[in-house]
């Protein structure tokens, strides 16, 4: 069971090193953008950086915000006055299962993901901090709205607070955050798949010994959430790979259970041929 001990130690560095890192990502310097005005539906002319909110509701980020037909819009609005730090500037969307194209005071200045179209098929850096420039020459001393046209699929979908930062906090989003998000995943996900393979073949040894088995399938489990958390792409229909994401949660948590009630009953005596 050395391996087992091993892989619990460096779960726990792995989770140690992301709390550190998320404490580090509070002294960069933000601005929370939290109210919003959302309408459901698509309509072009809604990036305009004057129209009409009037008939739009308003809502306090995070939120979960209604989707027609796969599509909704957003508008906030921020006063650059009200910013206490020094530009460039840029926009930070947080993790979403939301695909989006970003207009800036009317003028576009970037997209998350795909949108559907004829020429394209729905794809969403789920797992991702995206962030985009504001450009210098589109902002206003005063106030600037952003707007959002965005699409997932389903009919609701969980939008989080948006932030403005500066060149030094989008870059830290960029090379640690998304690291901690994405690569750590896949390598957690991998040794958890390696573990499961590894007691799944202890098991095959002696089939008497129920917790390897048990815990073999939790380790499999767990390592096919923690790879879909930190892929960057759909193997199968988005909402399915998601469904199949939660459900090895699910099995794994059940799984444990099963062994840490039979775990006492263990007998450490390892076939020959592997490594203790």
């Amino acid at each position: 069971m050395r391996l087992y001990s091993k892989f619990c130690w460096v779960t726990m560095l792995i989770l140690l090193v992301n709390h550190a890192v998320l404490t580090q990502n509070r002294d960069q310097p933000s601005y929370t953008l939290a109210r919003w005005f959302i309408q459901s539906g698509d309509n072009p002319t809604w990036a305009q950086r004057d129209g009409d909110s009037g008939d739009w509701t308003e809502q306090e980020l995070p939120a979960s915000i209604s989707l027609t037909n796969g599509f909704a819009w957003a508008r906030g609005a921020f006063n650059l006055q009200d910013v206490s730090f020094a530009g460039p500037y840029y926009l930070v969307f947080d993790r979403s299962d939301i695909a989006c194209e970003v207009f800036l005071n009317g003028s576009y200045i970037g997209f998350r993901g795909s949108i559907p179209s004829s020429a394209q098929k729905f794809v969403v850096p789920a797992n991702q901090v995206s962030y985009w420039a504001l450009p210098s020459e589109l902002l206003q001393n005063g106030n600037n709205v952003i707007s959002l046209r965005m699409y997932s699929q389903g009919s609701t979908v969980s939008l989080r607070p948006l932030h403005i930062t500066n060149l030094s906090g989008a870059l830290f989003q960029e090379q640690v955050v998304s690291f901690l998000n994405s690569t750590l995943n896949l390598m957690l996900g991998t040794l958890s798949i390696f573990i499961g393979m590894y007691f799944f073949a202890l098991w095959l040894g002696r089939r008497q010994e129920k917790p390897y088995f048990w815990y073999a399938l939790a380790s499999l489990a767990i390592g096919i959430y923690f790879m879909e958390i930190g892929a960057n792409f759909a193997l199968i229909p988005y909402n399915l790979q998601r469904a199949v994401s939660k459900a090895a949660l699910v099995i794994s948590m059940a799984s444990l259970i099963q062994f840490n009630f039979l775990f006492p009953f263990v007998k450490f005596q390892l076939p020959d041929g592997f490594p203790g």
